[in-house]
């Protein structure tokens, strides 16, 4: 007698990254964002009083990477914060700005 046998799919924690770069930036900066599996993203920044800047991302995205440029040639300078939420995941990172 033949027995088939079968590995069950293990389901893989979903994982997301977000940085930018370059940090310190004058005019623009790249916002480079990394998601394990394909997810509902929404990116946005924030000033350090905590009022929204803007909003860079509010869609599906798929596994991988991404880049998105975000041009501050009329934000001022200073530190600011990146929030991205992910599937289950939020996460913040500081930036900041020079002139």
């Amino acid at each position: 007698n033949v027995v088939n046998s079968s590995i069950k799919d293990i389901a893989l924690p979903f994982k997301a990254t977000i940085g930018a770069y370059p940090s310190p930036f004058s005019t623009s900066t790249n916002i480079i964002y990394t998601l394990s599996h394909p997810s509902k993203v929404s990116i946005h920044i924030y000033d350090l009083l905590g009022k929204e800047v803007t909003s860079i991302v509010e869609a599906n995205a798929g596994s991988g990477s991404h880049t998105i440029e975000w041009n501050t040639a009329n934000i001022p300078s200073g530190v600011y914060f990146l929030e991205m939420k992910a599937g289950d995941i939020s996460l913040n990172k500081k930036i900041f700005k020079n002139k």
